[in-house]
């Protein structure tokens, strides 16, 4: 089936790589590199859409445009995991780390191309012996990496004009709809905070993204919304559970339960209704009368 790809302006012959993604370590994917630079592939999804080339229609309407990926977003999660299983002071070969990946011998000698020490010292410690690296993730290097990545996100954001819209989205402030009405609202910096964020939030796993939210001092928003909502949520629930229990105490049933236990309790409390014949006798002085049951006693 023909598709539509969107290729970087220069030709290039790109191969075909597949690795886990930097956000979902468990979900592997296909990436592009050359002999300089790595390549991701976006999808832009059009379900209703057609596109007409020469005198053909090509029935799938999604645009595939391939776009320039920063490698070291893919190597964060395969040294942060090595790390994790052996002593943080261990230095490993560049070369087996890719091996454990089940890459193909081409494939890694593309990967020791583009991962030069200079670039692999933003992430980590590397010590070279005899041409071949050695490295040890370093996670302040790291950090300071992404606080890096932030403020250039944040400043081609403002470059070009780009805002936060109503449907999660970002929209340009320059841009005309159809209505012919041009957006006039002033951006501030917690804004371009939260969209800086949001995009580097993609390709960074989420512990990652707590530390630096923690750092750059940017809220949560979405996980203070979900917790209100959670609450909202739980508040509900206990209020209705008090509705039915009202409901069900003010029920004629219930009601009925309630006056059968009431009159069984008065019943019992109530004292019995004397006899003419008792009554006088509680009248007449019992003193030295002795209860018949005294006569059946055994003396010993």
């Amino acid at each position: 089936m023909s598709k539509i790809f969107i290729l970087p302006k220069t030709s290039i012959e790109l191969n075909r790589i597949r690795l886990k993604h930097p956000k979902n370590h468990q979900i592997e994917c296909d990436y592009y590199c050359d002999n300089e630079q790595f390549y991701e592939l976006n999808m832009r999804k059009n379900s209703y859409h057609s596109w007409f080339m020469n005198d053909c229609l090509i029935q799938d309407g999604n645009v595939y445009i391939i776009t320039p990926i920063d490698p070291l977003f893919l190597m964060i999660p395969i040294i942060g995991s090595m790390d994790k299983q052996q002593s943080s002071n261990n230095y490993c070969s560049l070369m087996d780390i890719m091996a454990d990946q089940n890459l193909d011998s081409t494939s890694i000698d593309l990967i020791n191309k583009i991962f030069n020490d200079k670039l692999l010292k933003c992430i980590a410690d590397v010590k070279s012996f005899e041409s071949e690296l050695f490295i040890r993730f370093n996670r302040e290097r790291t950090m300071k990496w992404l606080c890096l990545k932030f403020e250039q996100i944040k400043k081609s954001l403002a470059k070009h004009g780009f805002k936060s819209n109503t449907t999660g989205g970002f929209t340009i402030n320059n841009y005309v709809a159809a209505s012919n009405l041009v957006s006039t609202d002033i951006i501030d910096q917690s804004q371009y905070n939260s969209m800086a964020l949001q995009i580097l939030s993609d390709y960074i796993g989420d512990d990652y993204e707590r530390e630096l939210r923690t750092i750059l001092g940017i809220p949560d928003i979405k996980h203070q919304q979900q917790q209100q909502q959670q609450q909202q949520q739980d508040e509900d629930i206990k209020d209705e559970n008090n509705d039915k229990k009202r409901k069900l105490d003010s029920s004629p049933a219930k009601k009925k339960s309630k006056q059968h236990e009431q009159r069984k309790m008065n019943d019992k409390n109530k004292k019995p209704k004397l006899t003419h014949t008792q009554r006088m006798l509680n009248k007449v002085d019992k003193s030295g009368i002795k209860d018949i049951s005294s006569y059946f006693k055994k003396h010993c």
